[in-house]
């Protein structure tokens, strides 16, 4: 069988559950940070679909 490479870091043993603690804290992190992007950018596209929504109206209002 042929080994693949990895760049994960291997967690053996007791001495490296503070290192394998720290990993998931970052990634955990960094997950929390991308989600509150996503959010952000799903309330930015709601503000703007409101303004064109507005705008539209106003101009059928204007018609009228």
């Amino acid at each position: 069988m042929v080994e693949e490479e990895s760049n994960l870091p291997e967690y053996r043993g007791f001495n490296n559950i503070d290192a394998f603690k720290e990993s998931l804290q970052q990634v955990t992190t960094q997950l929390e940070s991308i989600r509150t992007s996503f959010y952000q950018g799903v309330e930015e596209i709601e503000r703007i679909k409101k303004m064109l929504d507005v705008s539209h109206l106003n101009k059928f209002s204007n018609i009228i």
